[in-house]
């Protein structure tokens, strides 16, 4: 490859460990032998096989997490049969917990990650803000604990200092989206947050100026050489179209948009990833922005990990001819020597963005649906309303002209309220700043909808 040689030698397997298989995408070509272990199996995997994707489901139900994967006795067996063999696996997990970080001890297989501390520093929303160097990145903020905040006086006295509306959010790494953080009207909405956060989360809270705009992210790995980063994306939450009212769900997100000022956004991304790279952080992590109405971009979070755009991402980038960040972060954590050449060319060859729509459906109906029979992954097209199949397809390459559309996980199982139903990468913009889903792709979400039945 032109950007980056490096000699992975034998004895060692990186194996994907995920509840879907389109989480773990985007190292077949680049690593010999690269495996996923998922809980179950799903139709579209076997088109996976087809393509040297190797994907070895457990048998379990589909409720399953990372954890109880690794409990399981196949992902035991299959460690012991690899060690048998004179091969060392290595785990590629997206969410790393305590709890995974101790099972992949007591399996002895080491993890192609940052220790958890890393995202108890820098995923926790109060410890971020406390770190010198990043306090100006964020909205004006005080950090309080939660009997401070329940004095009988606190509401009126944040209300004098930020003006209403404000936010509050729990410090919890584990809490995300709406769980963990609520915007303040009103003095009912204050004590509604502090009765529904009641025994939940860590002691303290972050309380900042409520911020009207836009979500952004971008994803970034810290290198022995630097940091890269990825393209600017804008991110979509709770969309009408895509969740359930009143949940906050990450609906997907859209690159390529003009006119967006990514200098602003890359100098804010450099003084994070500088501190995390301080502290020893490697790898992949992602930062999550608000832009603001008259244009200032701010920090909102930090996710120190994989996130839910790394596959996409690595599409892209294997679509453009260059080595994934997700091939650096693995570099990097397996201890790979490896050169990467014409570094400069590389930097910026990455943070280019090809025109591309992701989209994340959940099923917003009242019951669980499932596939009516006659939906499969692969490659549509969306014409006059109508969802057309026109051949197999998993990832962002098969996608061979414009008009078409990739459909790659979908599911031939029960789906229950909430959850997520079909995702679509689309090769265009089908959201508008100012229109949200443009409305010629409402007829797209109902299209899909369709081939979805209530489960009796």
């Amino acid at each position: 490859m032109k950007f980056i040689e490096f000699d992975w030698g034998p004895g060692r397997r990186v194996i994907g460990v995920t509840q879907n298989a389109f989480d773990r995408l985007g190292l077949s070509d680049h690593l010999p032998h690269y495996e996923i272990i998922t809980g179950t199996d799903d139709t579209w995997h076997d088109y996976l096989r087809t393509k040297g994707v190797s994907v070895t489901p457990c048998g379990m139900d589909r409720a399953v997490n990372v954890s109880d994967l690794l409990e399981g006795v196949c992902v035991r067996d299959y460690v012991v049969q690899l060690k048998n063999e004179g091969i060392t696996p290595l785990f590629l997990i997206t969410n790393i917990t305590g709890k995974v970080q101790s099972l992949a001890e007591k399996l002895g297989v080491p993890l192609l990650a940052n220790p958890v501390s890393f995202r108890r520093l820098f995923e926790n929303k109060a410890g971020v803000r406390e770190i010198d160097s990043l306090q100006a990145l964020f909205p004006r903020f005080d950090i309080q604990h939660r009997s401070q905040l329940l004095e009988p006086e606190r509401f009126e006295q944040l209300a004098s200092k930020f003006s209403l509306p404000f936010v509050v959010q729990n410090e919890s790494e584990q809490l995300s989206g709406s769980r963990g953080t609520a915007i303040i009207r009103s003095h009912q909405d204050y004590e509604t947050f502090f009765k529904h956060m009641h025994g939940r989360g860590g002691d303290r809270f972050v309380v900042s100026e409520y911020i009207a705009g836009q979500p952004y992210s971008v994803q970034g790995c810290i290198t022995a050489s630097g940091i890269y980063w990825g393209p600017i994306q804008r991110q979509i939450v709770s969309d009408l179209w895509l969740s359930l009212p009143g949940f906050s769900q990450f609906c997907g997100g859209v690159w390529g948009e003009a006119g967006l000022d990514e200098a602003a956004f890359y100098a804010i991304a450099n003084q994070i990833g500088a501190a995390m790279k301080q502290q020893g952080y490697k790898g992949i992590f992602g930062i999550d922005f608000l832009l603001s109405e008259d244009g200032k971009p701010y920090a909102i979070e930090v996710n120190a990990r994989l996130t839910s755009m790394t596959p996409v991402l690595s599409m892209m980038q294997n679509k453009q001819g260059i080595p994934p960040l997700l091939l650096l972060h693995v570099l990097e954590h397996a201890r790979v020597p490896y050169a990467l050449h014409n570094q400069e060319e590389y930097r910026q060859k990455v943070q280019q963005s090809l025109p591309l729509s992701y989209v994340v459906l959940h099923n917003r109906r009242p019951y669980s649906v499932r596939n009516a029979g006659s939906f499969r992954s692969g490659i549509y097209t969306f014409e006059d309303g109508s969802l057309q199949y026109i051949r197999p397809g998993y990832i962002l390459s098969d996608i061979r002209s414009e008009s078409e559309i990739l459909i790659p996980d979908v599911p031939d199982h029960s789906i229950s309220t909430g959850r997520m139903l079909v995702r679509a990468v689309v090769p265009y913009h089908i959201w508008s700043l100012s229109q949200g889903l443009l409305p010629q792709y409402e007829k797209l979400i109902e299209a899909i909808e369709s081939y979805f039945e209530k489960v009796t």
